[in-house]
């Protein structure tokens, strides 16, 4: 209608019109999982792919320095730690997320863990985006480095569009308060 902003559904079609306006196409539960644990094992080889660089980058003196924190203990809030070398008597540490990203757009998900991380640690917090090729193989010639991205991602007006896509709530006061108005309650 002309004018008009809002449009009367009738109740009969609200799983119909649910289903047209889904911007994507039926995931089953096992597809999703299978896609998970693809993302998980594709991520856990790219942070390899990143320990191996960073051995590289340091130098044989320093290599020992470069170890896999993620590989016991994923909730670090990064996955590498490392160095950054000043002079062979000089390091200082480097807290290394790495993400396997698709090449040309860097596009990443990061936890509320990890960006509280890259705060406490800021400048010698580092982002390693990893692009990954069509044919699924990392490209380190292409590795995106980010240092203290809190500054230079969140804070910076640097053409990183930053989404937020989860949303985490929950009741900051005595469950008995809420009412029937604020929640429908299960029915025994």
């Amino acid at each position: 209608d002309q004018g008009k902003s809002h449009y009367l559904l009738d109740s009969r079609f609200y799983w119909a019109y649910a289903k047209a306006v889904r911007n994507r196409r039926a995931l089953t539960p096992a597809v999703l999982s299978k896609q998970r644990q693809q993302r998980e094992e594709f991520g856990i080889e790219a942070e390899k792919a990143v320990v191996e660089f960073e051995r590289e980058r340091v130098g044989k003196e320093c290599s020992s320095s470069v170890v896999h924190v993620a590989e016991d203990d994923a909730a670090a809030g990064f996955d590498i730690l490392s160095v950054t070398v000043i002079s062979p008597a000089r390091h200082l540490p480097r807290f290394i997320e790495v993400k396997a990203v698709p090449k040309g757009d860097c596009r990443f998900f990061w936890s509320s863990n990890e960006v509280a991380t890259a705060k406490r640690f800021a400048e010698w917090y580092y982002l390693y985006l990893v692009p990954v090729e069509s044919n699924g193989q990392f490209n380190l010639d292409q590795l995106v480095i980010v240092a203290d991205p809190c500054t230079n991602i969140i804070q910076a007006n640097s053409g990183w569009k930053v989404d937020a896509e989860v949303l985490r709530c929950s009741w900051s006061r005595d469950i008995s308060l809420l009412t029937g108005q604020d929640v429908e309650r299960g029915r025994t």
